[in-house]
């Protein structure tokens, strides 16, 4: 018989750090993809806005939570 137990994990995410346009033009990093741009911005401790607008590229909050939920599982 399986037994599932649920793991309660938070998508909750508390990066404080609010780049503007100009810090984010003085980072010369590469990525291959969005992911390891994501991957930066989370240990670099960016806000969620942050992230999406300069890692994803994008507004919307299903992106990163889906990001989010792909970054908690490799580690």
């Amino acid at each position: 018989m399986l037994k599932i137990v649920s793991r309660k994990v938070s998508n909750k995410y508390n990066g404080t750090i609010v780049l503007t346009d100009e810090q984010a033009s003085k980072i010369e990093q590469v990525f291959n993809s969005k992911f390891e741009a994501f991957c930066y911005g989370i240990e670099q401790g960016w806000s969620k806005k942050s992230i999406m607008k300069y890692c994803l590229g994008t507004e919307r909050d299903q992106y990163f939570y889906n990001y989010l939920l792909k970054y908690q599982a490799s580690k």
